[in-house]
């Protein structure tokens, strides 16, 4: 079952690389360049970006749920790798064409490829690990898609700002998909859990059952609730993230590409450092959540200097208030990877393997219900004409109110169980 793991893992990375190279190469698009067809405002095309990929995942993860739990997990590995392939096919004609509207429409089609996906990597992982190895390899995989994400992200930046976009960019995501298929192949077969399981028609009916059958267990409600709050704040500081690079700094497209990268990096090192800190210390979530709102806060109490040029990635990595800044967003992010890897696990642990897939849907359903929520939030941010700055502060209030929340419903959900 390790050469399982090492495909999955591989399969997986390559995915998320996938993706963040696309999504970003539309973002940098979007961004950086003039779009007089456009009726919304850059900031705002980022912002429905954001909904519009994870809008599939509220729609179909329960479909998702059921089909994986019935049939062979391995075959809809490499079932959704070969979709994959069909849809960045689509992406590169986009990009060809350099028309947003149909480029927003295959980030759609890319989402709904996610969404028969994530299931399988993570209910996949307690039937090739051992239940003692669960955290630290919940933790590899966490710190796999946040690398893919930094190396998607920095080449979606770079390929896009290049010489030759449309060519390079093309190339990119269909190569990626092609080794995806690839290493899907490599991924043993396992046991079908629930060959009973009925696949229902009524998408709606569907998703209220796994809804009911997840929330049987209070812990894995629980842990449901934690790891979308966490996915609906990551998504609005991702939104936010272009917009501040461009605004507040006056940096280049290396300056968004930096800033998504110390995310990328500081949820990965915290996702790999978290067995270690729950072994040797009690880590509540409440600590979390409370550390990740004071670093917000002091990033939205920051003035970078204006100057009537773009601002030089290297002179604001070493001048000292970008340094200050830099330090708050990888902070933000450590304690993010401290946040999201045990909550995984414990939906894991609690789940029984006939109805894994369907606790993962459930929670990449609610997932998806807060992310769009937090893109509804931030475009309604700025269409009243409030600024990054102000994202940015409503961002850790809103999470200072989460934490409320648990401390008053959930004092004694806390990290250090693992």
């Amino acid at each position: 079952m390790v050469k399982s793991f090492k495909a999955l893992f591989v399969t997986q990375f390559l995915g998320a690389f996938n993706d963040n190279v696309y999504k970003n190469a539309l973002i940098v698009l979007i961004t950086f360049t003039s779009l007089e067809s456009s009726a919304l405002a850059p900031e705002e095309l980022i912002a429905l970006c954001g909904g519009v990929f994870i809008l599939p995942f509220f729609l179909f993860s329960s479909l998702a749920g059921e089909i994986c739990d019935r049939y062979d997990k391995s075959f809809i590995a490499r079932l959704t790798k070969y979709l994959e392939l069909a849809v960045m096919t689509l992406g590169a004609v986009g990009f060809y064409l350099n028309n947003i509207n149909f480029l927003i429409a295959v980030l759609f089609l890319m989402g709904t490829q996610s969404t028969f996906f994530g299931p399988v990597k993570y209910s996949l992982l307690p039937e090739v690990v051992e239940n003692k190895d669960l955290l630290r390899a919940n933790g590899w995989v966490d710190l796999g898609t946040f690398m893919a994400i930094l190396l998607g992200t920095i080449c979606g930046g770079v390929l896009q700002a290049g010489q030759y976009p449309k060519v390079y960019v093309s190339f990119a995501i269909i190569l990626l998909a092609v080794l995806g298929i690839i290493s899907s192949h490599f991924i043993q077969s396992t046991k079908i859990q629930n060959n009973q399981q009925l696949i229902h028609k009524n998408i709606l009916y569907s998703t209220f059952h796994i809804t009911r059958t997840a929330f049987k267990n209070r812990e894995i409600k629980k842990s449901i609730g934690a790891i979308s709050w966490f996915w609906c704040l990551g998504g609005m500081i991702l939104s936010i993230i272009p917009v501040y690079a461009k605004e507040i700094i006056q940096g280049s497209e290396s300056m968004v590409t930096y800033f998504l990268a110390l995310f990328s990096v500081g949820v990965g090192i915290g996702s790999v450092l978290c067995p270690v800190f729950l072994k040797k210390a009690k880590f509540p979530l409440i600590l979390c959540m409370s550390l990740m709102s004071a670093f917000l806060f002091d990033i939205s109490s920051l003035s970078y200097p204006h100057y009537f040029s773009q601002v030089d990635l290297r002179d604001f990595i070493f001048s000292g208030i970008g340094l200050r800044i830099s330090f708050d967003f990888l902070s933000f992010s450590i304690f993010s990877g401290l946040f999201i890897v045990p909550l995984y696990t414990l939906l894991q642990e609690k789940s029984s393997q006939k109805d894994c897939s369907k606790v993962i849907a459930t929670n990449n359903i609610f997932n998806a219900l807060w992310m769009v929520i937090g893109a509804v939030i931030l475009m309604i941010v700025y269409h009243l004409g409030f600024g990054v700055i102000a994202a940015i502060r409503l961002s850790a209030l809103l999470n200072l109110s989460a934490l409320l929340y648990y401390t008053l419903s959930f004092k004694k959900f806390q990290l250090s169980r693992f």
